[in-house]
């Protein structure tokens, strides 16, 4: 918390391995992404989220947003599958 509201956000990533990111991240190239978040995060996620910053939209392409919107979910108010 520190560290970000001190602007040291490369300092952060330093502090931080690999593989604690894979806890809690899914890794992969555009035709990987879905089945890599319903493998690590299938019916347990309720938002996927390809940006961290409101500064910064997202990219993902329209038609991978949809397929991710389509992974199983607990959260079922906006489901359009």
């Amino acid at each position: 918390n520190y560290m970000s509201k001190t602007n040291q956000w490369q300092a952060m990533a330093a502090e931080v391995s690999d593989e604690v990111v894979s806890l809690f991240t899914a890794i992969g190239r555009y035709d990987e992404i879905t089945a890599e978040i319903d493998n690590q995060f299938g019916g347990l996620m309720d938002v996927v989220s390809d940006s961290a910053s409101y500064d910064r939209p997202g990219s993902l392409p329209p038609d991978l947003i949809q397929d991710i919107q389509c992974l199983e979910t607990p959260f079922r108010q906006f489901d359009s599958c």
